[in-house]
Protein backbone atom coordinates (compact mmCIF):
# COMPACT_ATOMS: atom_id res chain seq x y z
CA UNK A 1 0.00 0.00 0.00
CA UNK A 2 1.38 3.38 -1.02
CA UNK A 3 -0.97 5.52 1.04
CA UNK A 4 0.92 8.80 1.13
CA UNK A 5 1.73 8.55 -2.57
CA UNK A 6 -2.00 8.57 -3.25
CA UNK A 7 -2.39 11.43 -0.80
CA UNK A 8 0.37 13.31 -2.56
CA UNK A 9 -1.45 13.00 -5.86
CA UNK A 10 -4.70 14.17 -4.34
CA UNK A 11 -2.97 17.06 -2.56
CA UNK A 12 -1.16 18.08 -5.74
CA UNK A 13 -4.44 18.08 -7.65
CA UNK A 14 -6.16 20.07 -4.93
CA UNK A 15 -3.50 22.75 -4.69
CA UNK A 16 -3.17 22.97 -8.46
CA UNK A 17 -6.88 23.65 -8.79
CA UNK A 18 -6.79 26.28 -6.07
CA UNK A 19 -3.68 28.05 -7.29
CA UNK A 20 -4.91 28.00 -10.86
CA UNK A 21 -7.97 29.93 -9.69
CA UNK A 22 -5.82 32.95 -8.81
CA UNK A 23 -4.98 34.84 -5.58
CA UNK A 24 -8.48 36.21 -5.03
CA UNK A 25 -10.12 32.82 -5.40
CA UNK A 26 -7.38 31.22 -3.28
CA UNK A 27 -8.12 33.63 -0.47
CA UNK A 28 -11.80 32.78 -0.72
CA UNK A 29 -11.09 29.05 -0.61
CA UNK A 30 -8.76 29.56 2.36
CA UNK A 31 -11.62 31.26 4.16
CA UNK A 32 -13.86 28.31 3.33
CA UNK A 33 -11.26 25.92 4.71
CA UNK A 34 -11.11 27.89 7.94
CA UNK A 35 -14.90 27.94 8.17
CA UNK A 36 -15.02 24.21 7.57
CA UNK A 37 -12.43 23.72 10.30
CA UNK A 38 -14.35 25.72 12.92
CA UNK A 39 -17.66 24.17 11.86
CA UNK A 40 -16.40 20.59 12.03
CA UNK A 41 -18.38 19.63 15.14
CA UNK A 42 -21.58 21.18 13.86
CA UNK A 43 -21.35 19.29 10.56
CA UNK A 44 -20.70 16.03 12.38
CA UNK A 45 -23.76 16.63 14.55
CA UNK A 46 -26.03 17.36 11.61
CA UNK A 47 -24.70 14.36 9.69
CA UNK A 48 -25.82 15.94 6.42
CA UNK A 49 -23.96 18.00 3.84
CA UNK A 50 -25.59 19.87 0.99
CA UNK A 51 -23.86 19.37 -2.36
CA UNK A 52 -25.48 21.87 -4.69
CA UNK A 53 -22.95 22.17 -7.51
CA UNK A 54 -20.46 20.00 -9.35
CA UNK A 55 -17.58 21.73 -7.59
CA UNK A 56 -19.27 21.03 -4.26
CA UNK A 57 -19.10 17.35 -5.15
CA UNK A 58 -15.49 17.65 -6.33
CA UNK A 59 -14.57 19.41 -3.08
CA UNK A 60 -16.34 16.80 -0.98
CA UNK A 61 -14.73 13.97 -2.96
CA UNK A 62 -11.26 15.42 -2.35
CA UNK A 63 -12.08 15.67 1.34
CA UNK A 64 -13.28 12.09 1.29
CA UNK A 65 -9.99 10.97 -0.27
CA UNK A 66 -8.06 12.86 2.39
CA UNK A 67 -10.15 11.36 5.18
CA UNK A 68 -9.94 7.80 3.92
CA UNK A 69 -6.18 7.96 3.54
CA UNK A 70 -5.76 9.68 6.91
CA UNK A 71 -7.79 6.87 8.45
CA UNK A 72 -5.56 4.23 6.84
CA UNK A 73 -2.49 5.92 8.24
CA UNK A 74 -4.10 6.16 11.68
CA UNK A 75 -4.89 2.44 11.58
CA UNK A 76 -1.17 1.87 11.21
CA UNK A 77 -0.62 3.66 14.51
CA UNK A 78 0.38 7.07 13.14
CA UNK A 79 -1.80 10.13 13.70
CA UNK A 80 -1.73 13.00 11.22
CA UNK A 81 -1.69 16.43 12.87
CA UNK A 82 -4.87 17.92 11.37
CA UNK A 83 -4.03 21.41 12.67
CA UNK A 84 -0.75 21.48 10.76
CA UNK A 85 -2.41 20.01 7.68
CA UNK A 86 -4.93 22.87 7.70
CA UNK A 87 -2.16 25.40 8.33
CA UNK A 88 -0.04 24.20 5.40
CA UNK A 89 -3.05 24.12 3.09
CA UNK A 90 -4.06 27.65 4.06
CA UNK A 91 -0.50 29.00 3.77
CA UNK A 92 -0.03 27.60 0.27
CA UNK A 93 -3.40 28.92 -0.91
CA UNK A 94 -2.73 32.38 0.52
CA UNK A 95 0.81 32.52 -0.81
CA UNK A 96 2.30 32.77 2.70
CA UNK A 97 5.72 31.73 3.92
CA UNK A 98 6.08 27.98 4.31
CA UNK A 99 7.68 26.35 7.34
CA UNK A 100 9.51 23.87 5.08
CA UNK A 101 11.21 24.13 1.73
CA UNK A 102 9.89 22.19 -1.25
CA UNK A 103 12.92 19.92 -1.04
CA UNK A 104 12.26 19.24 2.65
CA UNK A 105 8.63 18.44 1.87
CA UNK A 106 9.61 16.10 -0.96
CA UNK A 107 12.17 14.29 1.19
CA UNK A 108 9.78 14.02 4.14
CA UNK A 109 7.09 12.43 1.98
CA UNK A 110 9.60 10.04 0.40
CA UNK A 111 10.84 8.96 3.85
CA UNK A 112 7.28 8.53 5.08
CA UNK A 113 6.34 6.54 1.99
CA UNK A 114 9.27 4.21 2.65
CA UNK A 115 8.34 3.87 6.30
CA UNK A 116 4.72 3.01 5.47
CA UNK A 117 5.77 0.42 2.90
CA UNK A 118 8.19 -1.23 5.32
CA UNK A 119 5.48 -1.31 7.98
CA UNK A 120 2.98 -2.91 5.62
CA UNK A 121 5.49 -5.46 4.35
CA UNK A 122 6.37 -6.46 7.90
CA UNK A 123 2.67 -6.82 8.70
CA UNK A 124 2.06 -8.99 5.63
CA UNK A 125 5.07 -11.20 6.39
CA UNK A 126 3.81 -11.72 9.92
CA UNK A 127 0.37 -12.68 8.67
CA UNK A 128 1.86 -15.11 6.15
CA UNK A 129 4.05 -16.70 8.84
CA UNK A 130 1.06 -17.09 11.15
CA UNK A 131 -1.01 -18.64 8.35
CA UNK A 132 1.79 -21.03 7.38
CA UNK A 133 2.16 -22.09 11.01
CA UNK A 134 -1.56 -22.68 11.36
CA UNK A 135 -1.70 -24.65 8.11
CA UNK A 136 1.19 -26.81 9.30
CA UNK A 137 -0.68 -27.53 12.53
CA UNK A 138 -3.87 -28.30 10.60
CA UNK A 139 -2.00 -30.69 8.28
CA UNK A 140 -0.88 -32.72 11.29
CA UNK A 141 -4.53 -33.01 12.34
CA UNK A 142 -5.46 -34.93 9.16
CA UNK A 143 -5.46 -38.47 10.65
CA UNK A 144 -7.27 -37.28 13.78
CA UNK A 145 -9.89 -35.47 11.67
CA UNK A 146 -10.43 -38.63 9.63
CA UNK A 147 -11.04 -40.75 12.74
CA UNK A 148 -13.24 -38.13 14.40
CA UNK A 149 -15.27 -37.67 11.22
CA UNK A 150 -15.83 -41.40 10.85
CA UNK A 151 -17.10 -41.71 14.42
CA UNK A 152 -19.30 -38.62 14.06
CA UNK A 153 -20.99 -40.00 10.95
CA UNK A 154 -21.46 -43.46 12.51
CA UNK A 155 -23.16 -41.93 15.56
CA UNK A 156 -25.09 -39.40 13.51
CA UNK A 157 -26.54 -42.10 11.24
CA UNK A 158 -28.32 -43.60 14.25
CA UNK A 159 -30.12 -40.35 15.12
CA UNK A 160 -33.81 -39.92 14.43
CA UNK A 161 -34.59 -38.38 11.05
CA UNK A 162 -31.07 -38.76 9.62
CA UNK A 163 -30.87 -40.58 6.29
CA UNK A 164 -27.76 -41.86 4.52
CA UNK A 165 -27.41 -42.10 0.74
CA UNK A 166 -25.37 -44.63 -1.20
CA UNK A 167 -22.48 -42.16 -1.48
CA UNK A 168 -22.29 -41.72 2.30
CA UNK A 169 -23.94 -38.29 2.37
CA UNK A 170 -26.21 -37.86 5.36
CA UNK A 171 -29.13 -35.47 5.50
CA UNK A 172 -32.02 -34.53 7.74
CA UNK A 173 -35.22 -32.88 6.57
CA UNK A 174 -36.00 -29.95 8.84
CA UNK A 175 -38.78 -28.70 6.58
CA UNK A 176 -39.89 -30.21 3.30
CA UNK A 177 -40.39 -27.94 0.32
CA UNK A 178 -43.20 -27.89 -2.22
CA UNK A 179 -41.65 -26.00 -5.12
CA UNK A 180 -39.33 -26.99 -7.93
CA UNK A 181 -36.26 -29.12 -7.32
CA UNK A 182 -32.90 -28.39 -8.95
CA UNK A 183 -30.98 -30.52 -11.40
CA UNK A 184 -27.49 -30.13 -12.82
CA UNK A 185 -27.27 -26.91 -14.82
CA UNK A 186 -29.94 -25.12 -12.79
CA UNK A 187 -29.20 -22.00 -10.76
CA UNK A 188 -30.11 -22.12 -7.07
CA UNK A 189 -30.56 -19.39 -4.51
CA UNK A 190 -29.96 -20.52 -0.93
CA UNK A 191 -29.35 -19.46 2.62
CA UNK A 192 -26.73 -21.58 4.34
CA UNK A 193 -24.56 -21.93 7.40
CA UNK A 194 -21.52 -24.19 7.47
CA UNK A 195 -19.92 -25.64 10.59
CA UNK A 196 -17.38 -28.25 11.56
CA UNK A 197 -18.46 -31.27 13.63
CA UNK A 198 -17.41 -29.39 16.80
CA UNK A 199 -19.97 -26.69 15.98
CA UNK A 200 -17.43 -24.06 14.90
CA UNK A 201 -18.84 -21.94 12.09
CA UNK A 202 -16.65 -21.47 9.02
CA UNK A 203 -19.11 -19.75 6.70
CA UNK A 204 -22.55 -18.20 6.62
CA UNK A 205 -24.46 -16.61 3.74
CA UNK A 206 -25.48 -13.74 6.04
CA UNK A 207 -21.83 -12.73 6.26
CA UNK A 208 -21.83 -12.19 2.51
CA UNK A 209 -24.87 -9.94 2.46
CA UNK A 210 -27.62 -12.50 2.10
CA UNK A 211 -28.56 -15.58 0.05
CA UNK A 212 -25.97 -17.16 -2.24
CA UNK A 213 -26.84 -17.79 -5.88
CA UNK A 214 -24.85 -20.12 -8.09
CA UNK A 215 -25.08 -22.68 -10.86
CA UNK A 216 -25.30 -26.28 -9.80
CA UNK A 217 -22.50 -27.78 -11.87
CA UNK A 218 -20.00 -30.53 -11.16
CA UNK A 219 -16.77 -28.89 -10.07
CA UNK A 220 -18.64 -25.68 -9.23
CA UNK A 221 -19.48 -26.86 -5.72
CA UNK A 222 -18.38 -29.82 -3.63
CA UNK A 223 -19.87 -33.23 -4.41
CA UNK A 224 -21.91 -33.21 -1.19
CA UNK A 225 -23.73 -30.10 -2.35
CA UNK A 226 -24.26 -31.40 -5.87
CA UNK A 227 -26.05 -34.42 -4.43
CA UNK A 228 -27.68 -32.83 -1.40
CA UNK A 229 -29.23 -29.84 -3.12
CA UNK A 230 -30.84 -32.07 -5.73
CA UNK A 231 -32.75 -33.78 -2.90
CA UNK A 232 -34.37 -30.45 -1.96
CA UNK A 233 -37.25 -28.42 -3.34
CA UNK A 234 -38.01 -24.71 -3.09
CA UNK A 235 -39.02 -23.87 0.46
CA UNK A 236 -37.14 -26.81 1.96
CA UNK A 237 -34.72 -26.65 4.88
CA UNK A 238 -32.22 -29.49 5.21
CA UNK A 239 -29.20 -30.34 7.28
CA UNK A 240 -26.42 -31.87 5.22
CA UNK A 241 -23.64 -33.91 6.83
CA UNK A 242 -20.92 -34.13 4.22
CA UNK A 243 -18.14 -36.74 4.56
CA UNK A 244 -14.66 -35.49 3.71
CA UNK A 245 -14.70 -37.67 0.58
CA UNK A 246 -17.59 -35.55 -0.72
CA UNK A 247 -16.04 -32.27 0.45
CA UNK A 248 -12.35 -31.34 0.33
CA UNK A 249 -10.82 -34.75 1.06
CA UNK A 250 -7.26 -34.27 2.36
CA UNK A 251 -7.12 -30.61 1.32
CA UNK A 252 -7.43 -27.60 3.59
CA UNK A 253 -9.69 -24.62 2.93
CA UNK A 254 -9.06 -21.28 4.59
CA UNK A 255 -7.94 -21.21 8.20
CA UNK A 256 -10.73 -23.35 9.63
CA UNK A 257 -11.37 -26.36 7.40
CA UNK A 258 -8.59 -28.87 7.99
CA UNK A 259 -7.79 -31.98 5.92
CA UNK A 260 -10.31 -34.84 6.08
CA UNK A 261 -12.95 -32.60 7.66
CA UNK A 262 -16.62 -33.58 7.78
CA UNK A 263 -18.73 -30.49 7.03
CA UNK A 264 -22.22 -29.76 8.36
CA UNK A 265 -24.55 -27.39 6.51
CA UNK A 266 -27.92 -25.90 7.35
CA UNK A 267 -29.43 -25.10 3.95
CA UNK A 268 -32.64 -23.35 2.93
CA UNK A 269 -33.63 -23.65 -0.73
CA UNK A 270 -35.16 -20.31 -1.75
CA UNK A 271 -35.38 -20.47 -5.53
CA UNK A 272 -34.55 -22.70 -8.47
CA UNK A 273 -34.02 -21.27 -11.94
CA UNK A 274 -33.98 -23.87 -14.67
CA UNK A 275 -30.95 -24.06 -16.94
CA UNK A 276 -29.16 -26.42 -19.28
CA UNK A 277 -26.78 -29.15 -18.04
CA UNK A 278 -23.16 -28.22 -18.65
CA UNK A 279 -19.89 -30.15 -18.77
CA UNK A 280 -17.97 -30.52 -15.53
CA UNK A 281 -16.11 -27.37 -14.55
CA UNK A 282 -13.23 -29.29 -13.02
CA UNK A 283 -12.36 -31.98 -10.48
CA UNK A 284 -15.27 -32.66 -8.16
CA UNK A 285 -14.74 -31.04 -4.78
CA UNK A 286 -12.05 -28.75 -6.17
CA UNK A 287 -11.67 -25.07 -5.58
CA UNK A 288 -14.98 -23.64 -6.11
CA UNK A 289 -17.34 -24.97 -3.84
CA UNK A 290 -19.02 -25.40 -0.38
CA UNK A 291 -18.11 -24.89 0.47
CA UNK A 292 -19.47 -23.46 -2.82
CA UNK A 293 -17.98 -21.99 -5.79
CA UNK A 294 -14.97 -20.74 -4.14
CA UNK A 295 -15.11 -22.37 -0.79
CA UNK A 296 -15.42 -20.81 2.63
CA UNK A 297 -15.23 -17.12 2.51
CA UNK A 298 -17.62 -16.46 -0.24
CA UNK A 299 -19.76 -19.15 -1.00
CA UNK A 300 -20.84 -22.48 0.52
CA UNK A 301 -19.74 -22.06 1.50
CA UNK A 302 -21.09 -20.15 -1.40
CA UNK A 303 -20.22 -18.70 -4.72
CA UNK A 304 -17.28 -16.43 -4.75
CA UNK A 305 -15.21 -17.76 -1.90
CA UNK A 306 -11.53 -18.50 -1.82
Amino acid sequence: MRTNTIQGLVLTLTLALMLAAGPARSGEVAKKVEEAKTGEKEAATKGKVELKTEMDKVSYSIGYSYGRNMKQIKEEGMDINIELLYEALKTVMQGGKLAMTEEEVRQTLMDFDKKMNEKMQAKMMKQQEELAKKQEEMTKQGPANLAAGKKFLEDNAKKEGVKTTASGLQYKVVKEGTGAGPKLGDTVRVNYRGTLINGEEFDNSEKHGGPAEFELITGGVIDGWIEGLQLMKEGAKYQLFVPSELAYKSQMRGDKIGPNSVLVFDVEMLKVTKGEPKPAAGPMGGPGGPAGPGGPGGGPAGPGGK
